[in-house]
């Protein structure tokens, strides 16, 4: 997830970001992108962070990480975040 979120903060500037994870229950370190906490188990993590960044950014901010989101999913073995289940991939 952090990577995610590298890649976000590579992408548009800070306030940004905050504004497209606001509602999600984590904290991030002194890094910007380094999640330190979460109330969420690993799996629905996952899903909650990319359903609250549509809910707050939309599509366009997901098809800028789908394709490191899809390198992750196959590099670890976990299954495609659902939101993403509209394009081609099994989930």
């Amino acid at each position: 997830m952090s990577l995610v979120l590298k890649r976000y903060y590579s992408i548009y500037d800070t306030a940004d970001v905050s504004k497209a994870i606001n509602g999600l229950d984590i904290s991030i370190g002194d890094k910007p992108y380094e999640i330190v906490d979460y109330n969420y188990d690993g799996i629905e993590l996952w899903n909650v962070f990319f359903d609250v960044i549509y809910k707050n950014k939309g599509t366009k901010w997901l098809l800028m990480v789908e394709p490191l989101v899809e390198r992750i999913s196959k590099e670890y073995d976990i299954p495609m975040p659902k939101i993403f289940c509209f394009r081609a991939y099994s989930c």
